[in-house]
């Protein structure tokens, strides 16, 4: 049962890599190509935005115009954090330790409290982006 399984993975794995290979194979227009540092930095916020609002709300993101990239960035920034904080209930509190260690304390349902330490990791991409995974959590 494992072995099907495991094959199953790795087909899937290997579908994947052709794919990603495709898509960078592919050839990309000049205007894309030439794109600013800022301009793909405010392209990669828009689509993380897009990606955590519902479909009826997802026009908060859209592409703004009139205003720097900074200001464009820093607008996106304050959607997702509206998003956020409107959302969901604050349940806890997060206290970071260097840049590499993020501590929770947060209360479950029923008012248990679940204290958590995360792991913050740089990308193996080499991306300025970091992974964050849970190091230790105590019930």
């Amino acid at each position: 049962m494992n072995h099907s399984r495991d094959s199953r993975l790795r087909l899937i794995l290997a579908t994947l890599a052709l794919a990603a290979l495709a898509l960078g194979a592919s050839d990309k227009s000049g205007a894309e190509k030439q794109k600013s540092l800022a301009e793909r930095m405010y392209d990669n916020r828009v689509k993380r935005c897009k990606a955590m609002m519902p479909k009826d709300e997802m026009s908060r993101c859209d592409v703004r115009s009139g205003t720097t990239y900074d200001e464009k960035l820093r607008g996106l920034h304050r959607t997702m954090m509206d998003r956020i904080t409107k959302a969901q209930p604050a349940d806890g509190t997060c206290s970071k330790y260097g840049a590499t260690y993020l501590v929770c304390d947060e209360k479950m349902l029923g008012g248990k409290m679940m204290y958590t330490i995360y792991r913050l990791d740089r990308a193996k991409d080499g991306s300025d982006n970091y992974s964050m995974y849970v190091w230790s959590r105590e019930y």
